[in-house]
């Protein structure tokens, strides 16, 4: 999976066509939900496999001309290409299912696990723009009740 610095390389250039060419895109966050909660009661080791399959699992989900990366710790970042707007909901919505269906299990104990999501439709002035935008979101979906989307993909 792509880190911070070459989501930043990528999708700056990526943001500068959409906004030239009227291209509609969705920025996601995504946190892994009580991920302290995995380190603490079964070691880092666990949480370390945990973020490997999950950045796996959302490789493995998104389409080629989406762009993934892991923004820090236990967040990742997606910059979805959409045809409609709804198209963006839609992909992270099936990652957060994926994700949350998927059977955990590290050294024969299994890891419940699910993430939250903060998504943005609405074109920003500048990429960092919107990727603040899906971190609020990804806040209000974590004080929501976490396994959840939350977003402006509604209206």
């Amino acid at each position: 999976m792509y880190n911070r610095r070459f989501f930043f390389e990528v999708g700056e250039s990526f943001f500068l066509t959409v906004k030239r060419e009227y291209i509609s895109i969705g920025i996601a966050m995504h946190d892994i939900d009580f991920f302290k909660k995995v380190n603490d009661e079964l070691g880092h080791a666990a949480g370390d496999y945990v973020i490997k399959e999950i950045a796996a699992l959302i490789k493995g989900t998104i389409r080629k001309n989406d762009v993934a990366a892991r923004s820090g710790g236990e967040e990742f970042c997606l910059l979805i290409q959409c045809a409609h707007p709804s198209d963006a909901y839609t992909v992270i919505e099936k990652i957060r299912t994926t994700i949350a269906g998927y059977p955990f299990s590290y050294k024969g104990t299994k890891i419940g696990v699910s993430v939250s999501c903060g998504l943005t439709i609405a074109l920003g002035k500048t990429l960092d723009s919107m990727i603040n935008k899906a971190d609020d979101f990804l806040y209000r979906a974590k004080h929501n009740g976490r396994n959840r989307i939350e977003g402006d993909y509604l209206g």
